[in-house]
């Protein structure tokens, strides 16, 4: 655990420090680009049911305390790292009667895309992939892989909805498995 922490911390700092130099100029009208620190608050589903659909049982997804937070430093016109964490409950029917209730813990690192597709000042599309470190009922490290949309109220303030696909490195375990994670977070600029 601890070697896996070290290298996403490095690997966040490394990535900040790297490109923080990294901004665009003015060119003819267009404003210069300016590097902006971002802080998301929200909540988040859990989907962890062996299946390979992502919007399928909604009523049996987890979401017992479902909070989410992440820092975000958008160092260029279209790329961002972000440091996520993530805290849920879910419930395991063991033999229809037992319920069994784990705790979720997450914290991702993640690189984001923002390819202005759109064409729009309001709406932001990105896709976002890295590598996180999860616990359900044991530590597990996976490669995520995801997206979302972004809609800005303001200058500074902005809603957020992703999902996020998450696979195990170690996928032999009973919770500690691939699974999705959804989230829906209010954002600010800093």
């Amino acid at each position: 655990m601890k070697k896996t922490t070290f290298i996403l911390l490095f690997s966040l700092v490394f990535s900040t420090l790297s490109f923080s130099q990294q901004a665009n100029r003015t060119v003819g009208n267009q404003a210069e680009f300016r590097p902006e620190f971002r802080i998301a608050v929200g909540v988040n589903a859990i989907q962890n049911l062996g299946t390979r659909e992502p919007f399928t049982d909604f009523d049996e997804w987890s979401f017992g305390i479902p909070f989410s937070a992440a820092l975000e430093y958008k160092f260029s016109e279209k790329w961002a790292v972000e440091q996520a964490f993530s805290l849920n409950k879910s419930k395991d029917n063991i033999d229809g009667d037992t319920t069994e209730e784990y705790t979720y813990f997450a914290t991702n690192t993640n690189l984001k895309w923002y390819p202005n597709l759109l064409k729009s000042d309001k709406f932001k599309l990105f896709a976002n992939a890295g590598l996180g470190i999860f616990n359900i009922d044991d530590l597990n490290t996976s490669a995520n892989l995801g997206g979302g949309i972004l809609y800005w109220f303001s200058d500074s303030f902005g809603l957020r909805g992703s999902a996020l696909g998450k696979w195990a490195i170690d996928n032999t375990r009973r919770y500690d498995s691939n699974h999705y994670q959804y989230m829906l977070e209010a954002i600010i600029k800093l």
